[in-house]
């Protein structure tokens, strides 16, 4: 902590900055949704990288298994996502995606009945120099998670195996027939470089 308040008084005391968020948007479930968006993601010119910072939790509407949160870009579902996964729990686990159609980037505690109405997953999602069209975009994030049956800290990493400039993002609840509940968030923050 001293070693970080020191950063920012040098930083002041040089006439530079630490790293400063603008907050851009946010969208508030009213209702459940398979999915969330955000585009025309090319008006944030000004802004190197992108943080989105969401709270959810999901509906397994008869399906079974873990509902993961997943990432798109710019609405493509080709085999262009990698995803290193690192799962810390009683029952940990560590797994590599190629040529996926999509990041997975958290599981999140699911509505069965009444149980788990107020457990919410917590991630923190960047997503790395979204406006150059000369690299392959890569994401990291950090999500804790807590159910009635177990409690997950999960590290992703990402690549979106094109160059291409990011002008939309897409999550989605996915299990096949999951859904966000109510009340899940989502916000997007731009980062100046």
């Amino acid at each position: 902590m001293s070693f970080m308040l020191l950063g920012i008084l040098n930083a002041q005391a040089s006439g530079g900055s630490p790293l400063s968020y603008d907050h851009l948007e946010t969208v508030r479930l009213t209702s459940s949704s398979s999915g969330i968006t955000f585009s025309g993601l090319n008006s944030y010119s000004d802004y190197k990288h992108l943080q989105i910072r969401y709270v959810n939790k999901a509906n397994s509407n008869g399906g079974s298994g873990n509902i993961a949160t997943t990432m798109r870009f710019n609405n493509d579902s080709s085999s262009s996502y990698t995803t290193h996964f690192l799962r810390g729990s009683a029952g940990g686990s560590g797994d590599f995606y190629l040529n996926q159609s999509n990041i997975v980037i958290s599981q999140m505690p699911v509505t069965f009945g009444s149980q788990n109405d107020n457990m919410f997953a917590a991630t923190v999602v960047n997503i790395l120099d979204f406006q150059n069209s000369n690299k392959n975009t890569t994401v990291e994030s950090f999500c804790v998670s807590e159910s009635y049956t177990d409690d997950d800290v999960i590290l992703t990493s990402g690549l979106f195996e094109k160059t291409t400039a990011i002008d939309s993002i897409n999550f989605k609840a996915d299990n096949g027939s999951g859904s966000f509940s109510t009340d899940s968030r989502f916000s997007i923050y731009g980062i100046r470089g």
